[in-house]
């Protein structure tokens, strides 16, 4: 079967504001040219777009932990395959370039991740993508002092 490697980076929590219920800011995906691999070329433009539009989903994995860790803060990496029909198969973590604590939000983020359509690869090969998202807790005001 024939893929191509395409590895993409995504800021997701370039901040997170603090009113009210946490919110990411747009995540801001950097995609690199597609890498080794022999066919099932993928436009990463096309798949940072979908990336984009499931941002809440993911929002919502990393925010539903916070309550319990409000502190939390790391790396998940994600690694999957886009079948020929643009479906998500086999998401599987990589846990040597996660640094976030926890299996929570990996798990929420791969069930979500299984349900987002992707433009089918061209040459009719698959395409595996490697995404890491970089998620922090929302930035807090100072405090001031009781006087």
């Amino acid at each position: 079967m024939r893929h191509s490697v395409l590895c993409l980076a995504c800021w997701l929590a370039a901040g997170l504001s603090c009113s009210g219920a946490a919110a990411a800011q747009r995540p801001n995906a950097a995609p690199t040219a597609p890498t080794g691999g022999l066919g099932g070329d993928i436009d990463p433009v096309a798949v940072r777009s979908v990336i984009r539009a499931h941002a809440d989903e993911v929002r919502r994995c990393y925010e539903a932990y916070l309550t319990a860790h409000p502190d939390a803060a790391g790396q998940v990496a994600l690694k999957w395959i886009i079948g020929a029909d643009g479906n998500v198969r086999d998401p599987i973590l990589l846990r040597e370039k996660t640094t976030l604590p926890g299996n929570e939000v990996p798990e929420c983020v791969a069930e979500r991740l299984k349900t987002w359509q992707f433009p089918q690869p061209r040459n009719g090969g698959i395409a595996i993508i490697t995404y890491p998202w970089i998620m922090r807790p929302p930035r807090q005001p100072p405090r001031v002092a009781p006087q």
